[in-house]
Formats: C-alpha cells, structure tokens, sequence
C-alpha cells in the first residue's frame, strides 16, 4: 500500500495495537483488520473506532 498508494501505514498484531496506537485514528484515517477469528474485543474495538472514522475495513470469516 505504501508504494501503490503514496500513503504512510503500519501493521500492528491487536495485543500491540490496543495499547496505545489507537489513540492515534481520526476522522481520516482508515482501519484495514485483518481477522480471520474475530472475537468479542475484535467487535468492541471496531464499534468504537466507528464513532473516530468510518473507514473501518474487515477482512475475515463472519
């Protein structure tokens, strides 16, 4: 994504990201989860993250 859309990002494992990096997210940034086994905090995390950006993106069995 870096090289194809000219746009900073970064990869995050969710133990890593709940701790802090979040803060981060604005109305412009976007959220790309990558979640094969989503859980309980996996769907907290996304409804909170609504109320920030509604470009939020899940990738993963449902």
């Amino acid at each position: 994504m870096l090289e194809t859309l000219r746009c900073p990002v970064s990869g995050y494992e969710f133990e890593e990201f709940i701790h802090g990096i979040y803060n981060a997210f604005n109305a412009q940034s976007a959220l790309i989860m990558l979640d094969p086994q989503p859980d309980a905090r996996q769907d907290r995390l996304a409804q909170i993250l609504g109320d920030w950006t509604p470009s939020i993106y899940r990738i993963g069995r449902r």
